[in-house]
């Protein structure tokens, strides 16, 4: 996306940065960006907070809701985007062709930003432990998101009320229901004192 490396460019010459982070370029920015980050030497910093690089569907789970066993072939990969984006697709063998020679060059690219990038974090071991089965690290950690957990932890003497957080998009992998399911047990035990 020549539009978006320029106007990230013009960002850099702006701020100067002396270290840029990227959290997330999901589906929204070109992984050019850490490319150009990275080639011009500015220490790069990338946190992972799902597959998106490893896997053009995000999540490594299979149409069933299973862990994939990552990219192992683009032809797998592509067999499976197609599968859930589009069935007419997934019997046009040039279309196929194509897809997967994308996919290919995609993990060509992952791979690059990773062994460049001065540090990959995640919040998750599991999430850095996959990736590290399909791209190298120049230097990874495992970082806690920051969230001050303490005040959940107090004991409360009463339950005049309950609150109910969630934050992320509301997909099976998010376990949605598993919070609806705790607010209806939540909501029994107040009601019925069990």
């Amino acid at each position: 996306n020549d539009e978006m490396e320029k106007l990230f460019q013009k960002a850099i010459n702006k701020f100067n940065p002396d270290i840029i982070h990227f959290h997330h370029i999901h589906k929204l920015l070109p992984f050019s960006l850490i490319t150009q980050s990275i080639s011009q030497r500015i220490p790069t910093c990338i946190t992972l907070h799902d597959f998106w690089y490893i896997c053009p569907k995000t999540y490594m789970l299979n149409d069933d809701g299973s862990l994939c066993c990552g990219p192992t072939s683009a032809e797998k990969c592509t067999e499976c985007y197609l599968t859930s984006e589009s069935k007419e697709l997934k019997d046009d063998s040039k279309i196929f062709f194509y897809i997967s020679e994308l996919f290919k060059k995609r993990l060509e690219i992952s791979r690059l930003i990773f062994s460049k990038a001065n540090l990959t974090s995640s919040p998750s071991k599991f999430v850095l432990d996959q990736y590290k089965q399909y791209v190298s690290f120049r230097q990874d950690l495992k970082i806690p998101l920051g969230l001050d957990t303490s005040i959940i932890n107090q004991k409360r003497d009463s339950f005049d009320f309950v609150r109910f957080g969630f934050l992320g998009n509301i997909a099976p992998l998010k376990n949605t229901h598993g919070l609806i399911q705790s607010f209806i047990h939540q909501m029994a035990v107040i009601k019925h004192g069990i």
